[in-house]
């Protein structure tokens, strides 16, 4: 429970500091927005516990590493 607080205060942390030393994100053209749109919806309907192939191999990686 408190991880997820926790997490959930990161991305309004990372805000403010941007904010207060004046770091603004770099413009984007309408064709780079909706790629980027595209590509968070492709993420969202693969659904909440789809995990990337690079991220399950190196875990898989891991998980061999210490048990042996």
């Amino acid at each position: 429970m408190l991880a997820k607080e926790t997490l959930m205060e990161l991305p309004g942390q990372l805000l403010n500091f941007m904010r207060k030393r004046g770091i603004a994100p770099l413009t984007r053209s309408e064709l780079q927005r909706q790629q980027i749109k595209n590509n968070l919806d492709q993420k969202q309907a693969l659904g909440p516990g789809y995990v990337p192939q690079f991220f399950a191999t190196e875990r898989d990686k891991m998980i061999s590493a210490a048990q042996q």
